[in-house]
């Protein structure tokens, strides 16, 4: 979300061709978030996004909408960024501001119900396993836990502060 602030800084400040630039980053990173919580990752723009639809848009956990707010924040990207004589206006930028932060607040449902489930999973095993164990380790599993769910939350900030 911070690269939405700046898309807004950005508009106020009357550059709208960087905060279409901004818009489109919001939502490819918040895509190669979800992508890394199965361990995937691609060096090139096209390699993220096709995975994506073929992975969380066709096979229905996001909106088909998505498939289509992501081209056009692509479009408008690659417009702004390489045609110098593209002219994009305050109402046009809105829209991509608006349409990247829908797509990034989907992302950010998934990705903490995902993370939740993880933990969830976690302690429910956790307590499965207790009724068997010694005492030592009984302890060793909390810990073990509370340095999973540690885990889990800094990487859900590290996520959210990748550029």
């Amino acid at each position: 979300k911070e690269r939405l602030n700046t898309a807004n800084l950005l508009i106020d400040s009357g550059d709208y061709k960087s905060a279409a630039n901004r818009s489109y980053y919001a939502a490819f990173s918040a895509m190669r978030a979800v992508l890394a919580l199965d361990g995937l990752d691609f060096k090139k723009h096209s390699g993220v996004i096709a995975e994506f639809r073929k992975s969380y848009i066709k096979t229905g956990i996001f909106n088909p909408e998505m498939s289509h707010i992501i081209d056009s924040l692509k479009d408008v990207r690659q417009s702004s960024d390489y045609d110098d004589f593209y002219l994009i206006f305050k109402e046009e930028v809105l829209e991509q501001v608006e349409s990247a932060l829908f797509f990034v607040n989907e992302i950010e449902k998934y990705w903490d119900g995902k993370i939740s489930g993880l933990f969830l999973e976690e302690v429910k095993d956790w307590f499965r396993a207790r009724k068997h164990k010694k005492e030592w380790e009984i302890k060793f599993s909390q810990l073990m836990l509370s340095l999973f769910f540690s885990i889990l939350q800094l990487l859900k900030r590290l996520m959210q502060a990748i550029p």
